[in-house]
């Protein structure tokens, strides 16, 4: 399970899952128009 779900993959977004992922959080990013299942990004930076 994710600690935080990050929405929109632009710059914003992506900073903010590698800033959480330094700090030991987990996180999800979901895009608009990602259409196909698994299509999330997804780990730690």
């Amino acid at each position: 399970m994710d600690d935080v779900v990050i929405v929109g993959a632009g710059p914003t977004g992506l900073m903010a899952a590698c800033e959480l992922a330094l700090a030991g959080v987990t996180s999800r990013v979901v895009e608009r128009g990602a259409d196909r299942p698994g299509a999330a990004v997804r780990g730690a930076a």
